[in-house]
């Protein structure tokens, strides 16, 4: 969060330079002297601020600045310029980059943007979603709560468990009003302990409002119990559905109890070996590629890197199919849940209509 003044340095100073410059190839007015003048200040105020001359500057000029160069409203202006110098300070902090911007360390600056760039993405999506909660009514919730949960884990929590592999644990796929919340404030207390470090604003709600969420989610009825997912070798060959659900392809590779296969039947493949998209395709049709001979090492090699990468790529689509099949079922849940309550709710307004009318034709008998 930028405060009421910004404390320059070199990297700050030129990342304002390079913006300005940048707009100036495709707008020729945006000179530091023009921008000076139009935000209100001296004409070589802006020159001043880039060249080091000044030591701090008012947040609110350069907000206005970024406003002009970057041609968008004050709000927008505001978050980007705020997002930019939370970015440079903290790759400074973090020994990213030196006071004038130059990468220290290139594998850590790689590593550090990769990160804040997941951070970031779960942030603003847990915004957006944490005000929707406040907005909605219990009963909207109670009613969409299937949804709700799967959102916040196929979004917020994706991008959370990208930025740091190890939290995974931390959450569920219990379809209940109080795990929604659990998933809710995990999520708040992950992105407001790491979210200063990676140069990131902390969530825009207040640790009250999450608290208030609580009483709002209060309810213990569950919709569906967590899954519980057993050690890799605690499968059974039958399995094989489940597997491929919560494992990868590596991990199924690696899976004691998957089926060896035994048998003697011809096993034919087309194989191209073309080893870059600039060469030409050399295709190669082997009746049983599995009782070839007389290939060379570097032959065996490409047909095992083919194959591995058709398991690989069959193997996804067979688990994107499965968890599709699994979605469409859940949602037909939902929507029979959701019949069931509107059936409900026309049942209790026939009630009350017949009784309203009842006591209207009381008074004239």
């Amino acid at each position: 969060m930028l405060d009421k003044k910004i404390r320059l340095n070199n990297a700050i100073r030129n990342f304002i330079s390079e913006e300005r410059k940048f707009a100036k190839k495709n707008n020729p007015d945006m000179t530091a002297d023009g921008i000076s003048i139009e935000i209100g200040r001296t004409q070589s105020w802006l020159s001043q601020v880039e060249n080091g001359r000044l030591k701090s500057v008012k947040t609110n000029d350069l907000i206005k600045v970024f406003s002009v160069i970057r041609d968008v409203d004050y709000q927008n202006a505001k978050k980007y310029l705020d997002d930019e110098i939370c970015y440079i300070n903290a790759k400074i902090k973090n020994g990213i980059i030196d006071e004038n911007g130059k990468i220290i360390s290139h594998s850590k600056y790689l590593f550090f943007i990769q990160i804040r760039g997941h951070l970031l993405h779960a942030t603003d999506l847990f915004n957006d979603a944490f005000s929707q909660l406040l907005e909605d009514s219990v009963d909207d919730i109670r009613l969409n709560l299937t949804t709700l949960v799967k959102r916040w884990l196929d979004n917020i929590v994706y991008w959370i468990k990208r930025a740091f592999s190890d939290v995974g644990d931390l959450f569920n796929d219990e379809v209940s009003m109080a795990n929604l919340y659990s998933i809710v404030e995990t999520s708040y207390k992950i992105l407001s302990q790491n979210n200063e470090h990676y140069g990131v604003n902390i969530p825009t709600c207040t640790i009250f409002q999450v608290h208030s969420l609580k009483e709002k989610l209060n309810d213990t009825h569950i919709i569906r119990p967590k899954t519980v997912i057993k050690t890799l070798n605690e499968y059974t060959d039958r399995d094989i559905v489940k597997v491929i659900q919560y494992f990868s392809p590596e991990d199924y590779m690696k899976w004691n109890n998957h089926q060896t296969y035994m048998g003697h039947e011809p096993f034919p493949m087309l194989v191209n070996y073309k080893e870059s998209y600039s060469d030409n395709d050399c295709f190669v049709l082997y009746d049983d590629v599995t009782h070839q001979t007389g290939l060379s090492e570097k032959q065996y090699l490409h047909i095992i890197r083919q194959l591995c990468f058709h398991f690989d790529l069959i193997y996804k689509q067979c688990k994107y199919y499965i968890n599709t099949s699994q979605e469409y079922e859940e949602e037909s849940n939902e929507y029979s849940e959701k019949v069931e309550q509107l059936e409900k709710k026309i049942s209790d307004l026939k009630e009350q209509l017949e009784k309203l009318s009842s006591n209207q034709k009381s008074p004239q008998e």
